[in-house]
């Protein structure tokens, strides 16, 4: 039980504060504005470094705000998004390629379980429904042209503006870990890892309400940008992290979106920037209504082709801790363990 919530915005930086009266201590997810980061001013993009590289040290989670996306291109995707998944079942397989989850397109409920990519992980399969957009929103092109129209074109408006805010977060990286601002472009520069995955959690039905809604898991790649549902008030059935052994909720806050760090740029970074467990909470067992909940996951690595080595600014006398590895194996073998 959440004995307090606290949302301000005090500041540049500030935090989604959670107490919790079960362990009597607070958690912080940190929120930082990255407007600096569309200015000249070098001395405030040094600082946004600086906090950027501690927080995902620290948490490897971040809050933005500032990120110039203009409020309407999530809401007007939001808005087709809601649209389709409340089609009947049918119509929705007309979009779909596969039976399991990773080649894009439209999957059902019950054909992902993202605790498989774990050791040990829960390996039931998660209540959701999903629609993967590849390829500037352009691909699976079959399961894509049969959208609706609404949905097709809002999708692609809001991955192209996902594609600029991550160059934007990339160089944010790289000012963070002391490298020239446009060190990770040639990684990106041909056919980057990129896809739009749109989650639709529907309401949990009563034998699903001690589930997590998505298991616990970490992402697989270098950033994933996440835009929560802003209409989610539940108290339950939200994104949690894992924080000093608790799990914090992440409750949504106004115009904004979650930054994480995959597991790749973990291995990138020489272990400097942690890739923190998290996953949907379950609804709980009490009388609390749990609503459906609807989210935009943008998940980015570079071109599968590229070579990713841990970094010689992150890796000190004790050197490298992990071989090279392409980002297309690393992602293939991720993915490979979720099928159900």
């Amino acid at each position: 039980k959440w004995d307090e919530m606290l949302l301000g915005f005090p500041g540049p930086t500030c935090y989604v504060k959670i107490a919790m009266a079960v362990a009597n201590e607070s958690h912080e997810i940190p929120v930082l504005d990255i407007s600096a980061m569309f200015g000249s001013d070098e001395g405030k993009i040094q600082e946004l470094g600086r906090k950027w590289d501690e927080m995902l040290q620290k948490v490897g989670f971040a809050v933005i705000v500032g990120h110039n996306v203009p409020v309407e291109v999530g809401e007007e995707a939001y808005g087709a998004a809601k649209e389709f998944f409340a089609l009947p079942l049918e119509e929705k397989m007309k979009a779909s390629i596969a039976d399991h989850y990773g080649s894009g397109g439209y999957v059902a409920k019950g054909l992902e379980a993202v605790g498989r990519s774990m050791e040990g992980g829960d390996h039931k399969p998660d209540p959701l429904e999903n629609f993967a957009f590849h390829e500037e929103g352009l691909e699976p092109a079959a399961a894509v042209a049969a959208l609706p129209l609404a949905m097709r074109t809002t999708a692609q408006t809001y991955f192209h503006h996902m594609s600029v805010l991550l160059r934007k977060l990339m160089e944010l990286c790289a000012v963070a870990l002391g490298m020239p601002r446009d060190y990770f472009v040639p990684f990106y520069q041909t056919h980057p890892s990129t896809f739009l995955k749109v989650s639709h959690y529907p309401a949990p039905t009563e034998h699903e309400r001690l589930q997590p809604r998505y298991g616990a898991h970490t992402d697989y790649q270098v950033l994933t940008i996440l835009r929560q549902d802003p209409h989610y008030t539940a108290r339950n059935g939200g994104l949690e992290v894992l924080t000093s052994g608790a799990w914090v909720s992440c409750p949504p806050v106004a115009n904004s979106f979650v930054i994480n760090v995959g597991d790749l740029l973990q291995r990138w970074t020489n272990d400097r920037w942690l890739s923190n467990v998290h996953r949907v909470a379950p609804a709980g067992s009490d009388d609390e209504h749990v609503p459906a909940r609807l989210v935009f996951v943008f998940f980015s690595g570079p071109a599968s082709d590229q070579v990713i080595a841990p970094l010689a600014s992150c890796c000190g006398e004790a050197g490298p801790r992990h071989p090279p590895i392409t980002a297309g194996e690393h992602l293939a073998m991720k993915i490979a363990r979720t099928q159900t």
